[in-house]
């Protein structure tokens, strides 16, 4: 055997082994002396020495070595044998890792791309990198459109080129691959406009000096994408724009590119291409994303009474949606890079005796890191939480400083059922300390309407901007032991708080908050308040939320001072419906509002039904 190296292959060292790229894909060898001998041997690779001279020299020990790694080559496709190669002639190594894709009759498709004209345009020297790699993939007619940093030649970027500057440059073009930095974004988009338009195949990448963002999505613009960014990571491709200009990352970057250009223009993606790749030039591995799109253009939310009355109407009528369909449309929005929420895990969260998940939510409008948790008796209860919770969050998040202009907000009267202009800069509950005020987010309708105005009971009993005096001094009787014995959850979580050191008591508050409340105390605080449609729920959340504090390693911040007496008995309080808690909000001298969480049309695709209550005043 006479291993001989393809000629469109190239590796680079990495912190754990070596990458590889070729037209035929990328391969990842690791281990800690891999890359040294890579290095030493690749030289050697060319297919005029057999493997027992290339290893003649050699002890046992490094010869065994090098034979695997020739063998691990050969297998990857990377190496292949000279002795046994019948070459076409003026075929490449990249045109005959391309035939497998040609279809039985050996024309059509793969014809198209190495007859086909190719167009590549962009600024550096990641063009001629390019140009270099379709030719090596056996495509014979490469044209390169090299743009300056502030104007492209012939009007083809500006704030408004003309569609015929577009036409002449694409005139004869049968495929396109574009380089271009966050400056380039509106030029990108137009130039993908056109090419859809007349037919003409296009690989884009968006380039910086730490990664590559390579398209197309079908469902995807460069806008949405670029928005979909973290403003650290925008700052990040403003400060330094320009890739690497030597080294592995230019070849493997452009092979990169070229293989996926291939593939656009023969009609072969792979399940990859379906999502949006980001290529590190760095360490020259990419991976894949989810992007949501984003259906209206960056800027104010332009608002009216009746798209408001329509969207209201919708979601009242609107199916519920079963937990499975929202577990599985919460994993669209999840993406490191790019999703509504960044992470959905357990982190290191304890997790017994309860289980507990984290999500790190994206803030379109901050570099801050925010993030949220929940807690639950099971991993699916305590997911479902954290989703929705995170999507309450994000919601909140999405309706920031462009929404401030092209106001009013529309929301909805919740004891008339009439739409009101609300100023969400003014509103009470818009500038709540707690971000999770008057939040509410659910599987329906009914759902996000209960959720939100609990929610909004409980943090203004708790900050006392509801007008009601803090329950320190009035009579609040303590829950007795009796009832907590009879529910077998409160017994429960009672009884570990208990293991744990803290001498938990449940304080009845709802003659204060005029609907069913418990308040968690410890130490003599009271640590969580929790609000429901009845005590029993109330009662084991509020210990939920404590016990979940308790096996981190530390109970909440008090929140009040517990009561300070107490009737001699307790009865457990009635329960309540929604409008009777609505009634009790209303009886503060303040109207209840409902606003639409939906500033970001993602949201629609995935939990339809999120808002926020704020109060006006009557």
């Amino acid at each position: 055997m006479r291993p001989r190296l393809r000629d469109d292959a190239f590796f680079a060292p990495v912190d754990h082994g070596v990458v590889w790229l070729s037209s035929a894909g990328e391969v990842t060898l690791n281990g800690a002396s891999i890359a040294a001998l890579t290095q030493r041997l690749v030289p050697h690779l060319d297919g005029r020495g057999t493997v027992d001279e290339l290893t003649a020299a050699l002890s046992d020990r490094h010869r065994a070595l090098v034979v695997e790694l020739i063998d691990v080559l050969l297998a990857k496709g990377l190496v292949r044998d000279a002795a046994e190669e019948r070459p076409t002639p003026g075929q490449s190594d990249a045109g005959r890792a391309l035939a497998p894709y040609v279809d039985a009759d050996g024309d059509v498709a793969h014809e198209r791309f190495v007859r086909g004209r190719a167009l590549v345009t962009g600024a550096g020297p990641m063009v001629a990198a390019c140009a270099r790699a379709l030719s090596r993939g056996g495509v014979r007619n490469v044209t390169t459109l090299i743009e300056s940093p502030v104007q492209v030649p012939h009007g083809l970027r500006g704030s408004g080129p003309r569609g015929d500057a577009w036409d002449d440059a694409l005139e004869g073009v049968d495929f396109a691959l574009h380089l271009f930095d966050c400056e380039g974004i509106a030029h990108a988009r137009r130039l993908s406009a056109h090419c859809a338009r007349r037919g003409v195949p296009l690989v884009q990448a968006l380039l910086s000096a730490t990664e590559a963002v390579i398209g197309p999505d079908p469902a995807l613009d460069w806008d949405t994408v670029w928005r979909r960014l973290s403003p650290g990571d925008r700052q990040a491709y403003r400060t330094a724009r320009t890739p690497p200009a030597s080294g592995a990352c230019p070849p493997v970057l452009a092979n990169h590119l070229a293989f996926r250009l291939y593939r656009e223009v023969t009609g072969t993606p792979t399940a990859a291409d379906s999502r949006l790749q980001v290529f590190d030039t760095g360490t020259l591995e990419q991976s894949s994303h989810r992007v949501l799109p984003l259906a209206r253009p960056a800027g104010p939310v332009k608002r009216s009474r009746e798209r408001f009355e329509a969207s209201v109407l919708r979601l009242r009528t609107g199916r519920t949606l079963t937990e499975e369909e929202f577990s599985t449309r919460v994993m669209t929005a999840v993406d490191k890079r790019f999703g509504l929420i960044r992470d959905l895990d357990e982190a290191d969260l304890p997790q017994v005796p309860l289980r507990q998940m984290r999500a790190v939510v994206a803030d379109p409008f901050s570099a801050a890191r925010v993030e949220v948790t929940a807690f639950g008796p099971d991993f699916a209860t305590a997911r479902h939480r954290a989703a929705l919770k995170a999507l309450g969050r994000y919601g909140v998040l999405a309706s920031g400083p462009h929404t401030a202009e092209g106001r009013p907000r529309w929301g909805l009267g919740l004891a008339d059922g009439v739409p009101r202009p609300v100023d969400a800069d003014t509103a009470s509950g818009a500038t709540h300390p707690d971000p999770e005020a008057g939040v509410g987010a659910g599987l329906d309708w009914a759902q996000m309407l209960t959720a939100a105005v609990l929610a909004r009971c409980r943090a203004d009993l708790v900050t006392g901007s509801d007008g009601r005096s803090a329950p320190t001094g009035r009579p609040c009787p303590q829950i007795d032991g009796k009832a907590l014995a009879s529910d077998p959850v409160l017994r429960r979580y009672h009884r570990l708080l208990g293991a744990l050191g803290h001498d938990v008591r449940l304080y009845d508050l709802t003659r204060v908050a005029g609907v069913p409340t418990v308040g968690c105390a410890a130490e003599g605080t009271i640590r969580h308040v929790e609000t429901a449609l009845s005590w029993s729920p109330a009662a084991r959340h509020g210990l939920e939320h404590l016990l979940a504090a308790a096996q981190s390693g530390a109970l909440p911040d008090p929140v009040m001072e517990a009561p300070a007496a107490c009737d001699p008995g307790w009865t457990p309080p009635e329960d309540v419906t929604l409008a009777e808690v609505i009634d009790a909000v209303r009886r503060t001298g303040r109207e209840p509002v409902l606003t639409l969480l939906d500033d970001d049309p993602a949201m629609a695709r995935v939990l339809p039904c999120t808002g926020r209550v704020v109060l006006l005043d009557a």
